[in-house]
């Protein structure tokens, strides 16, 4: 049921008055001759209503007599269009036909119970055959006898529309079963304020907001170290960043614990809150913190960027790999340990596997071209690039690219979630397709961040799964990549961001590899749950590709 007309110039095409068909495909334009208008049409011009089958049957008459015909009129688009109406097999072709046999009966009840008001099918110009996935795929609400309704877990309906609008859509995250709470139209016109307070609370509870383990804070030796950092200037900075490729980690801090210790500090930033002596010395970054593994991140972080600076790539021109290899593979070194990288426009199997299983999926369909995929390969030895748990995708090194860093948070979310799909798959098929409420109670807690960039600029968000095939999406953090000696202090905010990233995969990663254990020892359990499908979706408008001369 999913028929697309292949030119625009056929909407409006009438059959001939030759055919041997009823009058209305005679009167009503191609674009309109879906059942559920014919039904709607037969209902309310004849005196006498007519049968279910007889109204069926008599649509499908019409349709194959125009399928059949040799009439000169009757263009091969329009014979290709009928059949894609007649086709019942598929998903959405099984839900139409349903939905308008339930309401035939129900209005069928309501005129043998003396009810004048033919109530109409949903039907408004919004939604036609003419688009590439026309039959919408809501759910009748059982509380409104004879209306078509949207099922409350759904949100939203997919419209068919033309080419153009189609893609105009796409952008819009709610078609996607994302709950952007960024997204300009998700407040006020789509969740209520009680809606978005609860929303918010959900992912307080995922992200431990007001809590001591919450999100922001970082392993003790980390927050010395970012809070030491920050009690200096920017000529100190400089200075600890030229002392750690000579004297190392540890010479480094060394250094820092030296310069706070003493009145250098207080005499070359007269604008200091001076704490007390024993809290200072309480918060002062220790000897023994240069063994661990962060604090070593922020210090080269530092040392990193102000060469970088200082060689001059910032104020050059620069392409998107110039970036990745001198800027992000330094910024991303973090994640060492917790996920693998790869980088150069890898295709996310994720993403494909979502693409190809999609209503109108093509037979040569990839999954998006990613810039930075985050992978595990020990967790699926069987994939080529492992198991996928975070991506960063960027929108150029050009500083007008900020239109299309809003463009590609869409493209971001839509693999993420697909990636929290892809986890729940793995997990539900080692456990034997079924999974415990335990395992269950798991899922949601695995929040899957992604990374945005444009030039010097990188934006943090994350997808979290709420239940109903719905996922919640909000914008963590942002940072600018420091491009000159004065901005050296925002290393530390780069590297907190960095640090916090690293902490929240960490736990993903590790909740799925235990909760995929212990999905493999309940295989046999009793008393477990079966996961509904993952419901289907249409596949992503794809860009038209220009021939270059050549």
């Amino acid at each position: 049921m999913t028929a697309t007309l292949r030119s625009k110039i056929y909407n409006r095409f009438l059959a001939p008055d030759e055919l041997n068909v009823n009058d209305y495909f005679k009167k009503v334009g191609a674009q309109d001759w879906r059942l559920k208008s014919y039904l709607n049409y037969r209902l309310e011009t004849e005196n006498i209503t007519p049968t279910w089958t007889d109204v069926l049957n008599g649509w499908k008459d019409s349709l194959e007599a125009m399928i059949n015909t040799n009439h000169i009129r009757v263009p091969n688009s329009v014979k290709h269009f009928c059949k894609e109406l007649l086709n019942f097999n598929t998903f959405e072709g099984e839900t139409v036909l349903e939905r308008c046999m339930k309401w035939y009966n129900n209005f069928y009840e309501q005129m043998l119970q003396g009810t004048e008001n033919k109530k109409r099918p949903q039907d408004d110009t919004n939604d036609n055959e003419a688009g590439p996935s026309n039959e919408k795929r809501s759910r009748q609400d059982s509380s409104c006898e004879g209306a078509y309704q949207d099922d409350v877990e759904y949100l939203f309906e997919m419209y068919a529309r033309d080419e153009e609008e189609i893609k105009a859509m796409d952008v819009r995250p709610l078609l996607w079963r994302i709950i952007d709470l960024s997204y300009s139209e998700v407040a006020p016109s789509t969740l209520s304020q009680n809606d978005q307070e609860n929303v918010r609370k959900l992912i307080s509870s995922a992200l431990w907001i007001g809590q001591p383990n919450e999100w922001t804070v970082l392993v003790p030796p980390a927050e010395r170290c970012l809070g030491s950092l920050a009690k200096l200037t920017t000529k100190q900075l400089k200075k600890i960043a030229k002392t750690v490729k000579p004297n190392g980690i540890h010479g480094s801090v060394l250094e820092i614990r030296n310069i706070l210790t003493s009145s250098e500090v207080e005499e070359s930033n007269p604008f200091l809150i001076v704490e007390n002596k024993d809290e200072s010395n309480k918060n002062l970054i220790r000897e023994e913190d240069h063994l661990n593994k962060d604090v070593s991140y922020i210090l080269e972080l530092l040392r990193y960027t102000y060469e970088m600076i200082d060689i001059g790539i910032p104020q050059r021109h620069n392409s998107e790999r110039d970036i990745d290899v001198f800027i992000k593979s330094t910024i991303f070194s973090c994640f060492n340990g917790i996920v693998d990288r790869h980088f150069g426009e890898t295709v996310s199997r994720a993403s494909r596997d979502r693409r190809r299983k999609a209503i109108d999926a093509s037979s040569d369909v990839e999954g998006y071209h990613i810039d930075w995929l985050f992978t595990r390969h020990d967790l699926a030895k069987d994939m080529t690039w492992g198991r996928e748990f975070s991506l960063c995708e960027r929108a150029g090194s050009r500083i007008e690219n900020h239109k299309k860093i809003l463009d590609n948070t869409l493209k971001v979310q839509k693999t993420l979630k697909d990636m929290h799909k892809t986890l729940i798959d793995t997990i539900v098929m080692t456990s034997g397709g079924t999974i415990s409420k335990e395992v269950l109670d798991v899922i949601p807690k695995m929040l899957m961040p992604g990374f945005l960039s444009s030039r010097f600029f990188i934006r943090m968000i994350l997808i979290m799964y709420v239940g109903a095939g719905f996922y919640l999406s909000a914008e963590l953090a942002e940072f600018d990549i420091p491009t000159a000696y004065e901005e050296l202090e925002g290393v530390l905010k780069m590297a907190r961001v960095m640090l916090q990233a690293k902490r929240m995969l960490f736990s993903t990663v590790t909740l799925f590899a235990s909760t995929k254990e212990r999905a493999e020892r309940e295989k046999f359990l009793l008393g477990k749950v079966l996961l509904p499908d993952r419901p289907k979706e249409c596949s992503s408008p794809m860009k038209s590709k220009n021939k270059k001369c050549r």
